[in-house]
């Protein structure tokens, strides 16, 4: 098998971006950057702005003390802001339709459906490994938290989301009007690892992981030439570590959870995650490492491929 060093077979990916590109007003990889660095602030300080307000309201509702779950709930449906926020810029600003951020319907639910089962399936590879070496426990189940975290399953759809369209709809395939596919992936990689550095509990190894979480979530999106796949897994391996295993997603606590696993006190955190949960420990780097050999070695998705033959609709027609 001849390997696609330099992902030339992904650029069929990038053919809907590339049908838009009169419109768009950054003209090199630098100003690029400049205008996605503009858009993550704005949207950034207006999401934890509106966290802000409704965590006060609803606090003030429930008498000073807003239960965990609501907050919870809060927290992530206002990550809904940033997919406003992006959409409003791309239709507004440089006039360019859903389609050229891979908001593709052709396969939309398939693509989900397997994204959720294999953010779901590496999720437990990763919590099983600190699990096997002596470095995480397990603290016993709570089966009567399944319909509440059924009930934060939409609003993990929303986060999953909201960070696959700001990183890769966005900004990956902006990047590669201007920059070949393996410099779009590893510069919207470092960025996707970069946002997380002021979370809690976070290490140089967890840095390092959330680098190879981001090459692997690119690498998912140019195969399957949307942006769906990419959506659920990060969407089910927040949502399983998170609120199915009771483990910190990315520093931070969540309030209910199916079964629990911490790590064991005194353990290194290279091996246990640590504070900030299994993303910042070896099974994390082995998971993410063994699906990234296997995303891409994948062959280009053959509807993809024909996507970059097919008549393209107007930028401005804002049709999916």
């Amino acid at each position: 098998m001849c390997i696609d060093w330099k992902l030339e077979k992904t650029a069929p990916a990038f053919a809907e971006i590339r049908a838009a590109q009169k419109t768009v007003r950054s003209q090199n990889t630098l100003e690029t950057l400049f205008v996605f660095a503009g858009l993550h602030l704005f949207s950034l300080l207006l999401m934890m702005g509106c966290r802000r307000i409704l965590l006060a309201v609803g606090a003030a509702f429930c008498g000073g003390t807003l239960p965990a779950y609501a907050a919870e709930l809060i927290l992530l449906g206002c990550t809904g802001i940033p997919i406003l926020s992006y959409f409003a810029y791309a239709r507004y600003i440089e006039q360019r339709s859903p389609r050229t951020m891979g908001f593709l319907r052709r396969g939309a639910l398939w693509k989900y459906a397997v994204g959720a089962l294999a953010g779901t399936a590496m999720t437990a590879g990763a919590v099983m490994i600190p699990y096997l070496l002596g470095a995480a426990a397990y603290g016993g189940s709570t089966p009567e938290n399944i319909l509440p975290v059924l009930g934060l399953l939409p609003f993990w759809m929303i986060q999953g989301l909201s960070e696959e369209l700001e990183f890769r709809g966005y900004f990956m395939l902006t990047l590669g009007l201007h920059a070949s596919p393996l410099s779009a992936v590893c510069i919207s990689a470092l960025a996707f690892s970069l946002a997380h550095i002021g979370n809690a509990g976070i290490t140089h190894f967890a840095s390092v992981n959330l680098l190879l979480a981001g090459i692997l979530l690119a690498l998912i999106f140019l195969r399957t030439g949307s942006i769906w796949c990419g959506a659920a897994l990060h969407t089910f391996w927040n949502l399983a570590q998170g609120n199915l295993f009771g483990i910190s997603v990315s520093g931070g606590e969540q309030s209910v959870s199916v079964l629990h696993y911490a790590p064991v006190p005194g353990a290194e955190k290279w091996i246990s995650g640590g504070d900030f949960g299994i993303e910042g420990s070896i099974g994390s780097a082995a998971v993410y490492l063994l699906a990234i050999l296997i995303v891409w070695l994948l062959p280009q998705a053959a509807g993809n491929a024909r996507g970059g033959q097919r008549p393209h609709p107007s930028p401005r027609s804002g049709k999916i």
